[in-house]
């Protein structure tokens, strides 16, 4: 029995440990187009902190070191979101005149909706 509780241990302390130190965290991207709004969401496995820069026409978005985010997914890009890239520290999304933002987290996921 008290072997069980030592397997039982170790197992709890890997678990808690997580990944390893240096790991990335692969983010994949989605993009849609809905009436009112593109969407571009980004598909992370838990919740990440992010912050949202805005400047006349440009948004980006800051998320944790050590993400590496796929943009393959964004090849087809919503009607008002005239480009996205990876830009220093961060995704930077140029927008169309006129748009703006709107950002939230559902779940594990961090939606951004450019409004018409």
């Amino acid at each position: 029995m008290r072997a069980r509780g030592i397997g039982l241990g170790l197992l709890l302390l890997l678990l808690l440990a997580g990944a390893p130190a240096g790991a990335e965290t692969r983010v994949g991207v989605r993009t849609g187009d809905h009436p009112g709004f593109g969407r571009i969401v980004f598909d992370w496995a838990a919740a990440p902190a992010y912050r949202v820069e805005e400047r006349e026409g440009v948004a980006i978005l800051r998320f944790p070191p050590g993400a590496v985010v796929d943009l393959s997914g964004a090849r087809r890009l919503p009607r008002n979101l005239l480009g996205v890239r990876e830009a220093e520290g961060g995704i930077e999304l140029r927008l169309a005149p006129g748009a703006r933002l709107r950002h939230f987290r559902n779940g594990p996921k961090v939606a951004v909706d450019i409004l018409d």
